[in-house]
This record gives C-alpha cells, sequence and structure tokens, in this order.
C-alpha cells in the first residue's frame, strides 16, 4: 500500500519508520493527542 501511494503521487513524505514519530511531534509542535482533545471538548 505504500508503494501505491507513492507511485500515485499522494505521499508528500517517505520517511523511514524511525522518522515518522519524530517528524509528527513537530508537526503538531509537541501537542499531545489526549491535551488537544481535551482542549476540543471543554
Amino acid at each position: 500500500m505504500p508503494r501505491a501511494a507513492v507511485e500515485i503521487g499522494a505521499a508528500t513524505k517517505i520517511l523511514p519508520l524511525d522518522k515518522i514519530v519524530p517528524d509528527l511531534i513537530k508537526l503538531t509542535n509537541g501537542v499531545s493527542a489526549k491535551s488537544s482533545l481535551k482542549a476540543i471538548y471543554s
């Protein structure tokens, strides 16, 4: 499935497995899901 996403141009980033979590943290500015949900539902 990841290869298919790349082949059709749907992937915006291609990262090795060990770089995915650090990149997600950077993209979310380190905001945790728990604090985000708390802000949404309070």
